[in-house]
């Protein structure tokens, strides 16, 4: 039977991880949908500008992952992170005050 890791334990996981592999990625992208109803694919539906990049941008933030963390996991600078962020809620045409909260609340 397979188990699904809840969003505490793939938060806990991609934090231990110097460079995630593909697999890695993979794995958090079927438990995100899992846990939450497809949620990579109501992404893709919605947002269908968004690169590779950018969704797995979203679903780290969408595990509560803090900026900076993110910043360190793909190896660059926060200020870039910021940047990121920035034209990423340009991209997705989002006027909201936090992307991170509008994120946890889609779908």
């Amino acid at each position: 039977m397979e188990t699904i890791m809840s969003e505490k334990q793939m938060l806990d996981k991609f934090l231990s991880l110097k460079c995630p592999n593909e697999m890695d990625w993979e794995e958090l992208e079927h438990s995100i949908s899992q846990l939450h109803d497809n949620f990579i694919y109501k992404l893709y539906k919605k947002f269908p500008m968004l690169s590779k990049d950018d969704i797995r941008i979203v679903l780290l933030m969408r595990i509560n992952m803090q900026n900076v963390d993110i910043a360190k996991l793909l190896h660059i600078l926060p200020s870039s992170f910021r940047m990121r962020r920035c034209r990423l809620k340009k991209k997705m045409n989002i006027s909201c005050k936090s992307l991170s909260e509008f994120i946890k609340n889609l779908f």
